[in-house]
């Protein structure tokens, strides 16, 4: 039971690791594309 609770945490941990890391990079780059053409983004 600890042991399979233990695993599901480890799970849930990595999926919202990996979601936080495709936002962020998605992020990142409206960012940089923001910041290379300002006028094309309006």
């Amino acid at each position: 039971m600890n042991q399979f609770s233990k695993n599901k945490i480890s799970i849930i941990l990595s999926v919202l690791g990996l979601i936080f890391l495709f936002y962020s990079s998605k992020n990142i780059t409206v960012i940089l594309v923001r910041w290379e053409k300002p006028f094309v983004m309006h």
